[in-house]
């Protein structure tokens, strides 16, 4: 694997981080939290700033290991094979659930009349080129994305903030603070993607890595803003009574907007950032997967047959297992939040091991001396 740079590193992080929410993420925040959704961030903030420092932990054990080998030195052949398979398993599920986010938004909003396979093998072909020119490339095309999704939603946001009315905030915690509190889990949950795929990398794969951790920070803060701005225009603009009517209000938000007077249809720019995002998060989860596959099943690297086949059944399952929205919707309310959890917790039984393994390794020392 050749070296990739802390700045690749922290705007792949943003970049997933922002796919992670456009769609059902933002959707899920508001009808949990309405029109505290944004209160909610700032909570999801704090809490996923915890989950990041212990990643930092883990990232540093055994710097030159990716995760699914420091599982099985933490744990044991046995344990650590079986934590792999469940985080293959939860990857999967990951992917197939984002492929039919994704992809019936396109089918619903822009493409009404192209079949739903159709897009997803458009999606697939172009994800397997990006993974086949390697991790480097797909880092480097982080950094392009994000830069240009930046400059599309800064640009579309200018109008919408002199359009804000201050009233649809009010009254704050008109439902008490349990779903303020609901609606900054689902952000701390969402927060777990990224962070478990970038487990994926070797710490000391990444150049000048000493520095990784603070920029790597910073670009949680700033996801969080991105997100805290998306809330904020959204709910500021159409006010919750009209946002919980839309499944994509983020989308409808830009509707109304108008630059320089002459330029409108602004709602195109929030659905290029949103392509580039789940392409750049699909292209990633599946390099994550073919990685951890290669791994568990003992298979060559660059297997470019498995990747087709695990990206074509992905795309089958995903057709599948939500033949409607009412189905997926559910699947996000039940399952999907689980999944995560488990991510979380897997995170968690990592740092408690390596905690537990510095320990006896100190208190042997001292014996020893």
């Amino acid at each position: 694997m050749n070296k990739i740079t802390t700045i690749q590193v922290c705007f792949t992080y943003t970049l997933l981080s922002v796919a992670s929410f456009l769609g059902i993420g933002i959707f899920g925040m508001l009808q949990l939290a309405k029109r505290d959704a944004y209160i909610s961030v700032l909570i999801s903030f704090l809490v996923s700033s915890i989950i990041l420092f212990i990643f930092f932990k883990v990232w540093n054990y055994e710097p030159n290991l990716p995760f699914y080998e420091k599982t099985k030195k933490l744990f044991g052949k046995t344990l650590g094979t079986i934590i792999n398979y469940i985080i293959l398993i939860l990857v999967t599920i990951i992917l197939v659930s984002a492929i039919y986010n994704f992809l019936i938004f396109i089918n619903t909003q822009l493409l009404t009349k192209t079949p739903y396979l159709i897009l997803g093998i458009a999606l697939t072909f172009v994800s397997l080129y990006l993974i086949s020119k390697g991790i480097v490339t797909i880092f480097r095309l982080g950094v392009l994305l994000l830069t240009i999704n930046l400059i599309l939603f800064f640009t579309a946001a200018f109008n919408l903030f002199t359009t804000i009315e201050i009233s649809n905030f009010f009254p704050i915690l008109k439902d008490g603070i349990s779903p303020v509190l609901n609606g900054a889990l689902l952000g701390i949950y969402q927060f777990t993607y990224p962070i478990i795929f970038l487990l994926i990398i070797p710490k000391n794969k990444i150049i000048n890595s000493k520095i990784t951790n603070k920029f790597l920070f910073l670009s949680h803060c700033f996801s969080h803003i991105l997100l805290f701005l998306f809330i904020f225009l959204i709910l500021g603009n159409l006010g919750y009574e009209i946002v919980e009517l839309y499944t994509y209000p983020e989308y409808m938000v830009f509707k109304g907007v108008e630059l320089f007077g002459f330029i409108d249809r602004i709602e195109n720019v929030l659905t290029t950032q949103w392509i580039f995002g789940y392409l750049f998060f699909f292209s990633f989860g599946l390099y994550f997967l073919e990685n951890l596959m290669n791994y568990n099943f003992k298979l060559k690297e660059n297997n470019k047959i498995l990747i087709t086949i695990i990206s074509f059944v992905l795309l089958i399952i995903s057709n599948k297992l939500f033949p409607n929205d009412i189905i997926y919707l559910n699947f996000v309310d039940t399952i999907s939040s689980k999944i995560k959890i488990i991510f979380i917790g897997i995170i968690i039984l990592l740092f408690i091991a390596i905690l537990i393994k510095k320990y006896l390794s100190n208190r042997n020392k001292i014996e020893n001396v």
